[in-house]
C-alpha cells in the first residue's frame, strides 16, 4: 500500500499549475519544442499552446521563449521564470513524496489480522 497526495498552485481564480503542467514543461526543456512536447505527452499542440498561454497571461510572466520556424528551424525553451516555476515545483513535489514516505513508514498503519 502506497499513500500520493497531489500537489498544485492556484491564485484568486483557481487552479494554476499542477503535475500536468509541469509535465508539459520539462517536455519542452527536454524536446526544445512545443509540438514534440505535446506529441510525446498525447495532446494537440493547440492544447499545449493554450494552456502555455493561458499560464502565462495569469502569472503575468513569459515563461517560454520562442523562436518561429524558418529555414534555421523553430523552438522553444524555458526562460529562467519558467525555469525557476518548474525546478521549484518539482523540489516541493520531490520534498513532499520524500516527507510522505518517511511518516508513512514509521506509522502505525499496518493489516491486521483481527480484521
Amino acid at each position: 500500500m502506497r499513500i500520493r497526495a497531489r500537489v498544485w498552485l492556484e491564485d484568486e481564480s483557481g487552479y494554476l499549475f499542477g503535475d500536468g503542467t509541469a509535465a508539459l514543461l520539462q517536455a519542452v526543456r527536454r524536446t526544445g519544442s512545443i509540438r514534440a512536447a505535446a506529441s510525446s505527452l498525447g495532446m494537440s499542440y493547440r492544447q499545449a499552446w493554450g494552456k502555455i498561454r493561458a499560464l502565462e497571461d495569469r502569472l503575468g510572466f513569459r515563461i517560454l521563449s520562442t523562436r518561429t520556424g524558418g529555414w534555421r528551424g523553430g523552438g522553444s525553451r524555458l526562460t529562467a521564470a519558467g525555469e525557476r516555476l518548474l525546478d521549484g515545483f518539482l523540489e516541493l513535489r520531490r520534498r513532499l513524496d520524500r516527507q510522505i514516505e518517511q511518516d508513512f513508514g514509521r506509522s502505525e498503519l499496518r493489516a491486521d489480522s483481527n480484521g
